[in-house]
């Protein structure tokens, strides 16, 4: 059977040497929520997103020795987004193999904008990953 639940896509905007993968995927933490859950027990979810072009959001910096050993990698960050927008918590959940590309991808995610979750139209505390690529070569 499909699953017929909504699922919101994220506008991409990759760079060409790190990029933000287009599947970012959400996952609603409830935590600090003041959404009170709608009496008919159908409740609209819409999850936090990154990548909408006016948050301005800019791409992690490559770090220059990264770049002249050839390291190259994905990094997958776990990052709690408060109601207001702003990176709570941002954790690395899946390793590049490089401890440089790891913390400059943290680094800058916990800088970033977001748009809120929100929970029959009130905004909530979520969580979300978000996947950066850093590849020396060309899209």
């Amino acid at each position: 059977m499909a699953d017929s639940s909504p699922h919101p896509a994220a506008t991409a905007n990759p760079a060409a040497t790190v990029s933000t993968a287009p599947g970012s995927t959400m996952t609603n933490t409830g935590e600090g929520s003041n959404a009170k859950p709608a009496n008919s027990g159908a409740s609209v979810h819409q999850p936090a997103l990154y990548r909408s072009a006016y948050l301005h959001n800019p791409e992690p910096p490559y770090p220059e020795r990264s770049r002249e050993l050839g390291e190259q990698g994905r990094v997958i960050l776990q990052v709690r987004v408060s109601a207001e927008g702003r990176a709570l918590q941002v954790e690395v959940i899946g390793h590049s193999h490089s401890r440089r590309l790891d913390e400059a991808a943290r680094q800058a995610v916990a800088d970033w904008r977001f748009i809120p979750a929100r929970q029959d139209g009130v905004a909530i505390e979520s969580s979300l990953q978000v996947p950066i690529t850093f590849s020396l070569q060309a899209p």
